[in-house]
């Protein structure tokens, strides 16, 4: 994970992320998840109050 998404999602397991209930949306991220953005909304007022699972999908990048 690069450092920016380390500060997002929030490791549950051993190989398992999340994005916290508590992570406020921003607009896209509203709209990607089907929620009515609202200043403010987080992941929990959402509809997701366990937080967002994160799956990790892994591609063969240069060298491959």
């Amino acid at each position: 994970m690069s450092k920016k998404q380390a500060a997002i999602f929030q490791r549950v397991g051993e190989s398992d992320y999340r994005i916290p209930p508590d992570r406020v949306l921003s607009p896209q991220a509203a709209a990607a998840i089907g929620a009515r953005y609202q200043p403010g909304l987080t992941v929990a007022d959402a509809g997701y109050p366990n937080g967002i699972p994160v799956v990790i999908q892994r591609e063969a990048g240069v060298g491959g």
